[in-house]
Formats: structure tokens, sequence, C-alpha cells
């Protein structure tokens, strides 16, 4: 099944929405193949524990598990996954998940834990766990769960996935069900964009996550860099204030820290196997203080740092020697990797080390337990221990810290925490340290070890309280589940606030129109996807051909109304059948007219020098900037600097421009990262208004209305017009939307490309569907054949030959491209040694560089810090649209031609 047109068919999240379907790497069960001769059956499963599994047994409905069941289970037989599938959903009701063996080693053991795990814990990636075959198999292995999810997958499920082993899942997901209701939750820390972006396929993880729901984390900070990566890697990605806009979707995102069930513990402690373990523990290390540190061998949880701050206490603070114990639990993680081979081998030597250096023949500083232990004797350690210390690197949650404060009700002993841990932020009765500062560890964990009983109560019943009331696993599951129903909501409520305008509804006005058709496009973000530098938006062939085709077809006008100059768009679209609006309407090319007439009659451009010095004052401080200067407009562009950066530098601007431009004829507006200053009364809609009036305009009319509202009333019955469709993406196209939405609401549509707030009626997601319904159009046979000549076409006339008018100023005469960068300096200068800023032209008509200096004295005025922004009925941070807009007269014969007898 392909990926549909509309990913808007979706329906709000109601009570019948009776299962989870819960798919993570692994399921809760350990596998292995039984040994006939010792009687054992076939399959031997036993179940495993972990925090998902806590977290998913409180859970409020019913869940089916999804997952696979580790190494060995894709070199069965055929018949053997089937009868070890049967067996597992009859004894557990899981769904496990088969691909092959040699598969599963490049996704787990490569792709997934030699490049994703050490880049998310901002460790060193191996370079060759990026190598095609690994990012194949990771492809591979999510596909393999996707398509057992479809299987299970019923109409009001919530799918919810776990993890960075399967990133790609909710992309796989929502290409095959686009009405899913999916959540993702990763339960590792998500690095900042500096460190993500190092992994190659960073796109392809984001678009993935995207189509998710609501995506959660257990901290804030790792919230934050997930919405930061997708403003900078994400082309079109808009952060909103409850997660990221993107291709027509709203991914939720929250923060959400896993809890324990506290209870198990605390009956854990009644157990007389635990109390014997207990009384064990304090008869051996008798008055002696007991710091416990309970870890898997991995690289993320600092346990050479600890190991190393425990030599630092005994070396600062020598009165403690024989006052203390440090029992470490080392669980064994990955053996059979080298990286973590190497880590055993160093925690063995530096634990021999500090003991041979400090330890007696009575007393050893530490004692290091390297396998797994059971339940009472963990839950033993921890009621006994008067610290806790958790030197985590970078860690999602860590639970070891929640299980510590569970078992230590009535001791009340102190945690010593990584600030680095996710649980940081969720237990504000910890003692934070820094593990990278091996001083400071120590001298935190001196001080919990003397602290006054008191201070130690009053932090454990901080802790103590948010583990086991606020912060519980069955709290973490249940408003997860909560939350993605009122993501779901949410992002159906977008999709929902205008009706979806498609290629069929498209082609049926479009077909069924008597009379002309008039077409408006917008260019950039509506036939084309917004790119980071303007020059990279040339059309391909087959948007140009598929235009020029539809603007071919007879009885229709189509005209591309853009921002960009005349020269560039008549370079990209020379066929005259195409009409042409450049510079936000300030110039326009009729369709079958060969010259650009302008709106305005010999325009006062005596602004642009100021606006130019202070834009490139603004551009020369932020790299990656862009200023482009055209004929009657200059723009500045900042999609290619930092996303925050750009957003803080461009508000910098408009502030200045309001403020130092308040008294020019100019309007400010604000696009999609651009800010652009164009000549006062120069719009979009203005130049629509004219456009419509010239085609509605009865022929016998010599004498054009001297008023905006006599034009409304001639256009108004769109007389001898079909059909009017109006495409546009940002908020310069809002103009144009308001003049096409007070026309007949049978003959004219407006649709917003994307899903912004507009006034527009309709609305389509992304410019690769309004490309294929330009298709539609133009492929239609009832449009008619194109025209032979221009005598059989409906036309506007050319406008007035120089001899009859007066002729065009030379400001507005045709130019080269003109699209200049600002020279950057990223160090600032008071204004009296500011460099002068150069625009550089692209290419001169033969083809040699252009270069204009900006005046080298740069008036230090200008560049003040702004006042305080005031809101003015003449200058705005975005187009009018309220204030009249002048009809050139007939004795303004540069404007645009009217058509005469």
């Amino acid at each position: 099944m392909n990926r549909r047109d509309s990913i808007d068919q979706m329906e709000p999240v109601t009570s019948q929405a009776t299962r989870i379907l819960v798919v993570s790497n692994r399921l809760p069960i350990n596998f292995s193949l039984g040994d006939p001769t010792k009687g054992e059956p076939e399959f031997v499963l036993k179940p495993s524990s972990g925090g998902l599994v806590t977290g998913l047994r409180g859970c409020s409905l019913p869940f089916t598990w999804i997952g696979w069941l580790g190494f060995g289970t894709g070199s069965l037989p055929k018949d053997a996954q089937d009868r070890l599938r049967a067996v597992v959903q009859r004894d557990y009701s899981f769904i496990p998940v088969f691909f092959p063996d040699e598969i599963a080693s490049d996704y787990y053991n490569v792709y997934s834990n030699q490049l994703l795990w050490p880049v998310f814990h901002y460790q060193k990636q191996n370079i060759f766990a990026a190598n095609p075959k690994a990012w194949a198999a990771y492809q591979a292995a999510n596909k393999a769960f996707a398509a057992v999810v479809g299987e299970q997958y019923r109409p009001g499920d919530l799918v919810w996935v776990h993890d960075y082993q399967l990133c790609l899942l909710p992309g796989y997901l929502r290409e095959e069900h686009p009405t899913m209701t999916i959540g993702f939750f990763l339960h590792i820390p998500f690095p900042s964009s500096e460190v993500f972006r190092t992994v190659p396929q960073r796109r392809e993880i984001l678009d993935s996550l995207l189509d998710a729901n609501l995506v959660g984390f257990h901290a804030f900070e790792f919230a934050r860099h997930f919405c930061s990566s997708c403003q900078r890697l994400i082309m079109d990605a808009e952060t909103t204030q409850n997660g990221i806009l993107s291709r027509g979707r709203l991914t939720t995102v929250m923060t959400d820290p896993i809890g324990i069930d506290a209870t198990k513990f605390l009956k854990l402690l009644e157990q007389d196997e635990t109390k014997d373990h207990i009384s064990q523990l304090l008869a051996e290390f008798d008055k002696k203080k007991i710091i416990v540190g309970v870890d898997r061998v991995d690289y993320t949880k600092g346990l050479v740092l600890k190991l190393l701050a425990i030599e630092q206490l005994l070396k600062s603070h020598p009165e403690m020697r024989e006052k203390f114990v440090f029992l470490q639990v080392g669980v064994p993680s990955r053996q059979d990797v080298e990286e973590y081979q190497d880590l055993v081998r160093e925690v063995n030597g530096l634990v021999g080390r500090i003991n041979a250096e400090f330890g007696a023949l009575h007393w050893m500083p530490i004692r290091y337990i390297n396998r797994s232990v059971d339940q009472p004797y963990l839950a033993a350690l921890y009621a006994v221990a008067d610290a806790c210390l958790v030197s985590s690197t970078r860690d999602g949650m860590n639970l070891v810290a929640l299980e510590y404060v569970a078992c230590q009700e009535g001791r009340y002993g102190a945690l010593v925490l990584s600030e680095f841990a996710g649980a940081a932020s969720s237990l504000p009765g910890s003692f934070i340290h820094n593990p990278w500062n091996i001083g400071e560890t120590a001298e935190v964990l001196y001080n919990a070890l003397i602290a006054s009983e008191e201070e130690r109560r009053l932090k454990h019943r901080r802790n103590f309280e948010i583990v086991t009331r606020t912060g519980t696993a069955d709290r973490w599951a249940n408003l997860f589940i909560e939350e993605l129903g009122k993501a779901y909501a949410a992002s159906s409520a977008i999709l929902a606030e205008k009706d979806r305008f498609g290629r069929t509804q498209a082609a049926e006005l479009y077909s069924k129109a008597s009379g002309k058709r008039i077409l408006f496009f917008d260019y950039d973000g509506t036939l084309t996807p917004l790119v980071k530098h303007p020059s990279y938006a040339k059309p391909s062939r087959e948007l140009s051909a598929m235009i020029r085709k539809l603007a071919g077809h007879a009885n229709t006008f189509l005209y591309i109304v853009s921002g960009r100059d005349r020269a560039e768009l008549s370079e990209w679209f020379s066929d005259p059948a195409i009409g042409l609006v450049a510079e936000h309407g300030m110039v326009v090319r009729h369709p079958d007219a060969s010259d650009f007439q302008p709106m305005i009659e010999a325009p006062d451009l005596a602004w642009m020098e100021t606006v130019k010095q202070i834009m490139g004052y603004v551009a020369e401080r932020t790299p990656g900037s862009l200023v482009e200067v055209k004929t009657s407009s200059i723009s500045f562009h900042y999609r290619e600097c930092a996303a925050e950066f750009g957003e803080r530098q461009a508000n910098e601007l408009r502030c200045t421009l309001t403020s130092r431009a308040s008294t020019l004829p100019v309007d400010i507006i604000t696009g999609k990262k651009v800010v652009e200053v164009r000549c006062k009364g120069v719009s979009k809609g203005a130049m629509v208004r004219k456009i419509l009036y010239l085609l509605c305009v009865p022929p016998q009319t010599t004498q054009p209305p001297g008023s905006v509202q006599e034009v409304d009333a001639a256009i108004q019955a769109l007389p001898g017009v079909g059909l009017v469709l109006c495409f546009g993406d940002d908020r310069t196209d809002e103009d144009m939307f308001e003049i096409c939405n007070r026309l007949p609401t049978n003959r004219s549509f407006t649709v917003v490309v994307g899903h912004r707030k507009s006034c527009a009626r309709f609305r389509m997601n992304t410019p690769l569907h309004v490309q294929r319904l330009v298709a539609a159009l133009a492929d239609l046979a009832s449009a008619g054949p194109p025209p032979t000549s221009a005598a059989e076409r409906e036309q506007i006339p050319p406008a007035p030959t120089p001899d009859s008018q007066q002729q065009t100023p030379p400001e507005l005469a045709p130019l080269p491209p003109s699209r200049r960068r600002v020279a950057m300096a990223i160090s600032p200068l008071p204004p009296s040694l500011i460099p002068s800023p150069r625009f550089t032209d692209r290419e001169a008509s033969d083809g040699s560089p252009l270069a204009h200096s900006a005046p080298s004295d740069i008036p230090k005025e200008l560049f003040g810090r702004p006042s305080p922004r005031v809101p003015s009925s003449k200058t705005t941070g975005t187009s009018s649209t309220t204030a009249p807009i002048d009809i050139v007269t007939p004795s303004s014969s540069a404007g645009v031609g009217i058509p005469s007898k």
C-alpha cells in the first residue's frame, strides 16, 4: 500500500480505542532452546523484569506486546517459528517478530548499539557502524516490526513504540496507516542538535519520529534538544507551544519521567529473605558507613569516574579511611563487544589498585560484585546503605535512584545523583554532582555522609513523596496514554480547520467552468518546497512543463505571483503564455505580453539605500544570512542561519526597521525565514485585484474606476469568469486570499499550503500535492487544445507604447538577476569602524560579476539600539491588507495596461 495523498483522514480518539499495541525491541521474555535429554520443552521461556514491564503493569487499558525474542530465533525453520509464535501467544499473549539473524546482528549490535547508543549518550561513535549494510539492516528490522503491527492493528487501537532501536517504525506505520494513533517514547537521552547531526541518517530518523502523534522523553532537556534538531535539520519544521508542525502534521512533544512500582520494593523489605540479608550486611560492616552503587557495566554509567571519586575521597579525607565501605554491583552487559571488554578490564584494574593502596587486612574500601543479584539481596543493599552513588555521564532516567529512595523509608539515606541522569530533574531532594569533576563528586559524597539527620530526612521526604505517589510507573503509563489521545485530537483539529482541496475536486471545477479560468500560484513554498538558499528553488523540468501545458489551455489565464525579481521569473518561465507577477506585485507580465508593466508610476525608491545599510549591518553579524536587493524591494533571508540565532537577529532587524523607517514610504513584511521591505501600497492583493478587474471589465469600458470600492464592485460578480483558484503558503499571500474571498464562493477558491493560520478557505498539505494538482489540471482533455495564435485567445492587450505614455523610470527597467550576498563579519564593531557592506550581483547581462559598494561612512544613528516597538497603522511587521490601495488612473499611463476599445 502506498502512502496516501492525504494524511488527514483522522477521527478523534474515543472510548472504542480498547487496545494498546506496545512495540519494543525485546519482549520481556528470556528465550532459549530446550534440551530434550533433560526433559525440557522445545522452547524455554522465562519472564524478565524491567522498567517498561513495571510501567505497563498498571496501565488502564489492555495491551498486546509486540517485540523480538533475541538472537537465534531468526535461524529457526519456518515451522519452528510458527510453533514458537503459538507458544508465546498462548502463554504470554505476546506477539513475536522474526527476522534473519544476519539482519539482527547489523540492526542491533552495529547500527543501534555502535552508532545510535553512543551518539545519544554523547560518546564517540564507531564510524564503521554507519555503513550502508548496517543502515539497510536497521531499515529491514523496522519494516519487519511494521508488518507485524499492521497485522495486529484494528481501527481504534493505540500504537506505543519504544526506544531508539525503532526510530523508523512510526514512519513506516504512518505510510501504511494514515489514520493510526502513534506514540513514541525514548528511554535514553536525546542529544543536542550539534551531536545528533553527526548521525548520517539524521533526517530520515527525525522525519519518521515526526510521523508520530506524540513523542515523549524523560527530561525537558531531551525534549528541547529534539525540537532544536527538528528546527535545524527539517526544512519545514515549525515549533509550536506544544510540539512540532511539519508536513501538515502536529507532533506533540512531552516530558513524562518514568517511575517504578514502589510498593513492590516496600513488600520486598518485609520478606524474611530480605531481612536476613539486611542483618548479615549490618553485622559484616558494623559501625561503618555503607555506600552502594548498582549499574550495568556500560561506559555511560560512569563506573571509572565513580571509582576515581572514591579514591579522591580517601586522599582528601584520610579520616574517612576504615570508616566506610563502597559496595558496587556491576551487572555484566554486552560481553561480546570489545569496548565493553576493555571497560571490564579497566574497572577491575582500578578496584585492585585502590584496594591495594588504601586497604588493610581487616578492611577493603571497595567491594565489587561483578554479577547480577536477586531482588531480595538488592533491596537489602538499598536498605542498609547510608548513601547511593549514581555517576552516570548520560542517562535517560536511572531507575536505581528511584529504587534506592523507595527502600530508605525510616533510614533517610542520601542519594548522591549525577546531574546528567534524567532522574536529577525529578528528584529535588538529591545531592547533585558533576561526575566529570572528580574532586566535586568526592566532596559532595563526603558532605552527604556527614550530613545531619534532619537534613537527610527533609531531602529524603521530598524524594519519597515523588517516588511513591506522584512519580509511579502506572501514573507514567496512564499519563502517556491520556496525552496520546489529546495529541491525536489536537492533530485532527488542525487538519479539520479547513476543508481539504484535492485534485479530484479541482479537476471537476476546472472542467465544468464556463468562461475564463484564472489561476494564481505563489511560487516558493507553494509550487516548490522551501529551500535553504533562494537560488536552489529553480523549477524542475517536469514542473515547468506542467505549468506551460496548463497555461496553454484555451480560456485559461495562469499567473505565478511571487516575491522574486522579474529577471529570475522570466528566465525560469519564459513561455509567454504564463503570466508573471514579480516582487510581491510591483510589476506584472500578462499572458502573451512581452514586457513587464509597473504597478506604480515612478515609485519613490530613495528609501532603499537606508534600508540596505540597516540590513547589511545585521547581515554582517548573522552568519548564513543573505541580503537580496531587488528592483523595488530588499529582503533579509536567514534560512541558512542557526535557527534560534536567526530568529533573534530577524526580530532585532524588524524592531530597528520599524523604528528607523517609520517615516519612509515602505511596508515591512515577514515571511518564512525572510524579512522584506517594499514600496508602500504594493502587494500581491493589489495586483490580483487589478488583474481580476482587467479580466472581468466589459470590453466597452474605456475608463477604469477611480477607487478600490468601484473596482471591487466591478469584479464582485466575476462577469465572464467561470473559476478563480488562488494558492499560497505564507503571510505575504494573505492579502491575495482576502481579495479572492470577496468573490462568489462557488467560483472562487483560496487554498493555503500547509497548516498555518490563514484566511484561505481550503488547504493542501505540501507543495507536492500542489504539483500533483497542476499535473491533473494540465492533463484534462476537456480543457481544450492550446490556442494556435494570440488572436484565438482572450488576452490582456499589451501596454501602450512608449510614444503614448511616459517612459518607464530607469529603476523599473528589466534587470539581470540581482541576488546579492553580504560579506559576513562575526565580531561586532562600533559603527564608526564598520566596513562597508558589499552587495554582489550573481551575474550581469554578459555573465560578468558586478559589485556595488555601500557608502563607507554608515550613519551611526541607523544602528543605535532600537526604541521599544510601538504598533503603527503606517508600518507594521506584516503586510497591510486593510489600508486602501490606490488604483492607477488613465493619467498614470505607466501603470498596468487597461484594455482599450
